[in-house]
């Protein structure tokens, strides 16, 4: 049983006009806009995910609102990719095309009714992992894992970064639903992956403090998807080691049932074959920062919970549109704390 991981689908339904820009979320009554959401890298594989804005008085029905999309085009340093139109209830587009660091990427969508949009980014130099080291502190509740990952910044560039950490287990039994929707332990392995929650008050980097925290008076920051960004404002040309404090999650384990519902369960350590963290540290260009920074101080939790109502501006780059097109790059390092290669 594999859970799967997904590092970012967003989309902005909201309208105005003007690309690499702040737009006004409480702006909601212009005319429909294209939305793009798009995040080449250098995998072999792209997604172009295509919407149409949806006006602050219509009603939220959970749909997206699909545009009659009459081109798409997918540049990348000015030469023409080919792309295919995916099946599926959303409109998706999708290219094989590889590309490479340093890459330009232009994506153009002309549909019905609605001005023509562009977008463009470049595919970032990957900064590698350098060193990964872990730590086990405590017990039972109080038992964390303290990972810590080292980077070398390139000196002058102005570089921005995210890290993303999966905790995976490899178990000798498996955890399945009975006839009468009971929990029961078989015989048979299993995998679990989780992303999981970086305690950021222990790492400089990441307790840097948004619109809500200055509100609120708090240090900590909350991150949408678990991707922790960051820049190098404070670490420029430095050898840097990160702080990634994480606690022990062998408890409330969701288990999958088909009904698409899930029940929380216990992994016992003695089950556990092989225990190991997967840290990405992503590259992203400064228009991928500036949109998840404005992500996160638009829904930042605890500005929610103090039931605060105050607009923030949503980033995008796109021209006479919405949403964002923004290059990556990755490096990843696995450290194992039970079990062998």
């Amino acid at each position: 049983m594999r859970r799967y991981i997904f590092i970012l689908t967003a989309s902005v339904v909201v309208a105005s006009c003007k690309s690499d820009r702040y737009i006004d979320i409480s702006d909601l009554n212009e005319p429909d806009k294209v939305v793009i959401n798009c995040f080449p890298t250098t995998n072999g594989y792209t997604e172009v995910f295509v919407s149409k804005s949806r006006k602050r008085t219509e009603e939220d029905t959970g749909a997206f609102n699909k545009p009659n999309v009459v081109s798409l085009g997918y540049d990348v340093n000015g030469k023409r990719q080919s792309v295919r139109r995916l099946e599926g209830k959303r409109v998706f587009y999708a290219t094989d095309y590889k590309q490479e660091t340093g890459d330009r990427v232009r994506v153009t969508v002309q549909a019905e009714e609605m001005p023509g949009v562009w977008a463009e980014t470049t595919i970032p130099e990957a900064v590698p992992i350098e060193k990964i080291s872990a730590e086990v502190k405590g017990t039972g509740m109080y038992k964390t894992n303290q990972l810590a990952i080292t980077l070398k910044d390139p000196a002058g560039e102005g570089n921005h970064y995210a890290v993303q950490v999966v905790e995976n287990f490899i178990t000798k039994c498996s955890y399945e639903y009975d006839k009468e929707g009971g929990v029961i332990k078989t015989d048979k392995p299993d995998t679990l992956s989780f992303l999981c929650n970086v305690e950021t008050q222990y790492e400089p980097l990441l307790s840097g403090m948004n619109f809500a925290n200055l509100l609120l008076n708090e240090g900590s920051m909350n991150f949408l998807h678990r991707f922790y960004i960051f820049s190098d404002e404070s670490i420029d040309g430095k050898t840097y080691t990160m702080n990634l404090r994480i606690n022990a999650n062998f408890s409330g384990i969701p288990i999958y049932r088909n009904e698409g519902k899930y029940y929380n369960t216990d992994i016992k350590e003695e089950d556990v074959t092989r225990h190991s963290f997967f840290v990405t540290l992503f590259s992203i260009t400064p228009e991928f920062y500036n949109f998840m920074k404005s992500l996160n101080d638009l829904y930042d939790n605890e500005l929610g919970e103090a039931g605060i109502s105050v607009m923030m501006p949503i980033y995008t780059n796109v021209n006479s549109g919405l949403g964002i097109v923004a290059g990556y790059n990755t490096s990843r390092k696995e450290i194992i704390l039970k079990g062998h290669e």
